[in-house]
């Protein structure tokens, strides 16, 4: 084969964009789905709790009502809320991020935005000292969009997206640099931000946050937490992705070495690199 032609095909795949660990390893993972989870109060199931002086726990309940996937969800219902118009619902995670790490928090977020919302909602992740790291919020302002915005400095603008969705968010915490990295529906927000706060090496808690007034109904779902797993694609085992991946790829095909036999059927042919493309674009 076209060694040098399959090269190039190669080098054209360095400006992928970063996107959802490939492969990674799942933290903590929930659908919020039977038997694990009940209709009614989130509060006591699965280990996740109201803060005594952050809210009232029925404004927090798994239901049925608008599922983004299977049968059951996590409604923020802030008609609820009339006495203290704040909820935080939390879950101990308490792992320890290996040295120079990377976590992603993903969820799914529903809004429907009635006209007389003033507030936020979203998720926020806490060390295993306590410290805040990063939130990711939903606002709305009397209006007919989504606009959103980030507890860090400075705010990001210019994003919206149509009430009435569904979407998907994404945290990328560095415990490397210390930063976070915000996305929506895979399109990049914000960031890197530097965390402003000391923090130790765990994801210690994250929490379900809404703060505002009115009768728009919040709909969370599919929360995720991951850590990178083993990577096909990190050729030369260095923990990232670069042209000496590549390099060292395309060397050992020349050599016939097993490794090169990408998809593993005993053959050295084109499906191989095209396999390590693929997996190198879909990142670790």
């Amino acid at each position: 084969m076209n060694i040098r032609m399959t090269g190039l095909v190669l080098a054209s795949s360095l400006a992928a964009t970063a996107g959802a660990l490939a492969g990674g390893i799942d933290v903590f993972k929930t659908g919020f789905e039977a038997p694990a989870y009940q209709p009614g109060l989130l509060d006591g199931q699965d280990s996740w709790t109201v803060w005594t002086s952050y809210g009232q726990p029925e404004a927090v309940t798994v239901q049925s009502k608008a599922p983004h996937k299977d049968a059951q969800s996590v409604l923020i219902d802030p008609t609820v809320l009339e006495l203290q118009d704040y909820v935080s619902c939390s879950r101990v995670i308490d792992y320890t991020v290996a040295p120079g790490g990377v976590v992603q928090v993903e969820w799914d977020q529903y809004q429907t935005w009635a006209n007389d919302l003033t507030g936020k909602v979203g998720v926020t992740a806490y060390a295993g000292n306590g410290a805040f790291i990063s939130s990711l919020y939903v606002f709305g302002w009397f209006t007919d969009e989504v606009a959103f915005t980030m507890l860090v400095d400075p705010i990001p603008t210019g994003y919206s997206a149509t009430r009435g969705e569904w979407h998907h968010f994404r945290m990328d915490l560095d415990y490397g640099a210390r930063k976070s990295t915000f996305y929506c529906d895979d399109q990049y927000l914000a960031g890197p931000h530097l965390w402003r706060h000391t923090t130790d090496d765990k994801i210690g808690t994250i929490s379900v946050i809404a703060d505002w007034t009115g009768s728009d109904l919040s709909i969370i779902d599919n929360i995720s937490i991951m850590v990178p797993g083993p990577c096909a694609a990190d050729f030369d085992g260095n923990g990232s992705l670069d042209i000496f991946d590549f390099l060292g790829f395309q060397n050992a095909f020349v050599a016939l070495d097993p490794l090169a036999d990408f998809n593993g059927d005993g053959v050295f042919d084109l499906f191989d690199f095209l396999g390590f493309v693929n997996a190198f674009n879909a990142g670790c």
